[in-house]
């Protein structure tokens, strides 16, 4: 599958049914040190998401201590992330762990 592939038609088609036939639930979304990929096809994509929709999208760089407290309740957000609040616990579940950590053996 690749690009010959694609239908355009069908997936504007697509997107405007899903678009204006269900109700959008998106509040706002926020991206924090998106990739050169991910930028480049959100460019791409954008011209198919409804201006409404893709109004509420930000994208933030090395900057987004300063920019995220302006829309976000400094009081939830998390002080990594230029807040107030507690920084969550990380959890690793399963094979997830970081490099050098050895995790219990399973108990039987």
């Amino acid at each position: 599958f690749g690009y010959a592939n694609a239908d355009m038609t069908c997936l504007k088609n697509t997107l405007s049914i899903l678009d204006n036939f269900f109700p959008e639930r998106l509040g706002n979304l926020w991206f924090i040190h998106a990739n050169f990929v991910f930028m480049s096809l959100w460019k791409v994509v954008k011209g198919f998401v409804d201006p409404r929709t893709a109004s509420k999208i930000h994208f933030y760089g090395p900057e987004f201590k300063e920019m995220l407290p302006a829309q976000i309740d400094p009081a939830v957000l998390p002080e990594k992330y230029g807040g107030q609040a507690p920084n969550p616990p990380v959890v690793f579940i399963g094979r997830l762990h970081p490099p050098g950590v050895k995790m219990p053996a399973a108990s039987s």
